[in-house]
């Protein structure tokens, strides 16, 4: 690419910093602002790294006075200095801190130093071009990008990326909800609610699969999913006999998630096998006990590798879950092994016909065997 180009700015705070509400014994901390190193990841479009290494709390949606915001940076990088080789990656980027939160109608703060200017280098009669991000929205730069360029061949590369990035913010993408914010909770309050259900004395008894039963409060159950609380509001009988039934459900999986309801934490000291944690979630869709399932995705995603990606990716497919495929394709776009493995036709089938969206020039199937020959 034979362009040059580079955001102007220095020194300056970020907007949306880390900050805490006290609430009695209660400490809620908001989301965590972007670290320098972060900042320097997102204009090198290294989303795996900041998935990888980068707070679950972390705001990529963040103003920032030096920096405008997450996907500004980004932007600018991808269009003017990425290499051929990259540009797939850093639009994998900013459709990555488009699923973080990244919101590309979010405008930058008023007093915003970034200016992105630009220029052929090897041009001396080309006269340096400059956009001013401050109270814009990336769309907004973007299309002053665009309108800038001049329509000449060669700034045709240049032009070519904006219609991409275009293209890449009309896409429906499954954008991650914002993370509740994180409580700490005094140990004796989580000791009471695992007591409370430990007891057993609830006014509710619920009937499991292969004859299991197990008492529970009606009110947390009720509160927790509004199927659950149709199963009281339209159903007399249930009402009745105090009692509801779950076959499809065993015992040790609805203990797991009424666990989880009533504290928030996963039983046991060792961290659950990702088997269980795509137990809990199936049941906790198939339930709508919605702020439960987004715990689990998110337990799931930071689990995401190389090695975990077949079996979540199959899981997601199974379970039609947008949200754990996109991050799937996420990883899979990026990572060398996972692209190599496709190319070789190592994946199921199943697998495969999902992949050829991220690698629609590989085939995918696997190689055809050899003849041999007999004497």
């Amino acid at each position: 690419m034979s362009g040059g180009g580079g955001a102007q700015g220095s020194g300056g705070s970020s907007v949306g910093a880390s900050a805490s509400r006290e609430r009695g014994d209660l400490v809620v901390f908001d989301s965590q602002p972007l670290a320098e190193w972060q900042w320097k990841a997102i204009e090198s479009g290294d989303h795996m790294v900041l998935e990888k290494y980068g707070h679950s709390k972390c705001n990529y949606d963040e103003k920032s006075q030096q920096m405008g915001q997450p996907l500004i940076a980004c932007l600018e990088k991808y269009i003017f200095k990425a290499s051929t080789q990259e540009r797939d990656k850093f639009l994998n980027c900013l459709r990555w801190l488009v699923m973080k939160g990244a919101d590309p109608l979010t405008e930058a703060i008023d007093d915003c130093r970034v200016v992105i200017s630009y220029q052929k280098r090897n041009d001396p009669e080309d006269k340096t071009k400059r956009v001013p991000v401050a109270g814009k929205n990336t769309l907004h730069v973007l299309y002053d990008i665009r309108d800038s360029l001049p329509a000449t061949d060669s700034w045709m590369e240049e032009r070519n990326r904006c219609r991409r990035a275009l293209e890449l913010f009309s896409d429906r993408m499954p954008v991650q909800k914002g993370s509740s914010a994180t409580v700490e909770v005094p140990e004796k309050v989580v000791a009471f609610w695992e007591t409370l259900l430990e007891e057993n004395n609830g006014d509710l008894e619920v009937k499991l699969a292969e004859g299991a039963t197990m008492k529970v409060h009606s009110g947390i159950l009720k509160s927790c999913s509004p199927v659950f609380r149709a199963m009281f509001d339209h159903n007399m009988q249930e009402k009745q006999q105090h009692s509801v039934s779950l076959p499809n459900i065993n015992e040790a999986d609805f203990r797991e998630l009424m666990n989880l309801v009533h504290t928030g934490c996963w039983s046991g000291d060792e961290d659950p096998p990702l088997s269980r944690l795509f137990d809990i979630l199936s049941v906790a869709d198939e339930y709508s006990v919605d702020h439960i399932s987004e715990l689990l995705r998110e337990r799931i995603q930071d689990r995401l590798n190389v090695d975990t990606f077949e079996s979540i990716l199959e899981f997601a497919i199974n379970m039609s879950d947008l949200e754990l495929k996109s991050a799937c394709f996420t990883l899979a776009s990026a990572n060398v092994d996972i692209k190599e493995r496709f190319a070789e036709g190592h994946f199921s089938q199943q697998i495969r016909t999902e992949l050829r969206r991220v690698f629609p020039k590989l085939s995918g199937s696997p190689p055809p065997s050899k003849r041999r020959r007999h004497l």
